[in-house]
C-alpha cells in the first residue's frame, strides 16, 4: 500500500511540476500577438519523442480521441509531412504552440518566413534539434 501511494505522490509531483510553466510560457505567447493554440505535450519532450516515433502518426491518430490528436499533431515529428496545410487552414497561417516545455512559432506565411530567416539570431532552435537523441531517432529509428 505505501508503495502506491508513494508512486501516486511522484506521479502528481512530476505532471505539477511539468505543467507550472505552462502560465509562464503563456504570458510570453501573449505579448506576441500571434494566435496562440495550447498542447498538454512538447515537441522538445524526449520521452514524447520517443513515444510518438515508435507509436507512429497512424497509429495515435487511431487510438487518441479526435480533440486530443488535433491538440497533439503539431508536437509529432514530421506532422507536416502529413498533414501539410490542414493545421494552417484550422488554426491560422501563423499561431503559437504553447506547451508545458517551451512555445513554438508555426510560420505559413511566406512574408513572415522570409522575415525569420533574416533574423536567425533572434529565433532560436530546439536543443532537442541539435542534441544526440536527434541524431539517435534519425540513425536508429529511421527518422
Amino acid at each position: 500500500m505505501r508503495t502506491i501511494t508513494t508512486i501516486i505522490f511522484l506521479i502528481v509531483t512530476f505532471v505539477a511540476w511539468y505543467l507550472s510553466a505552462l502560465p509562464r510560457n503563456y504570458r510570453l505567447a501573449k505579448k506576441s500577438g500571434i494566435p496562440i493554440h495550447f498542447s498538454p505535450l512538447s515537441p522538445a519532450n524526449p520521452l514524447w519523442l520517443v513515444v510518438a516515433t515508435l507509436l507512429g502518426f497512424s497509429k495515435l491518430e487511431r487510438l487518441l480521441p479526435k480533440f486530443l490528436f488535433d491538440r497533439i499533431k503539431p508536437t509529432i515529428v514530421g506532422w507536416e509531412a502529413r498533414c501539410y496545410y490542414e493545421v494552417n487552414e484550422q488554426w491560422g497561417t501563423n499561431f503559437i504552440l504553447v506547451t508545458p516545455g517551451c512555445n513554438t512559432i508555426y510560420v505559413a506565411d511566406p512574408d513572415v518566413a522570409d522575415e525569420i530567416l533574416v533574423r536567425r539570431k533572434d529565433f532560436g532552435k530546439l536543443e532537442i534539434a541539435t542534441s544526440g537523441l536527434s541524431i539517435f531517432c534519425f540513425l536508429v529509428l529511421g527518422f
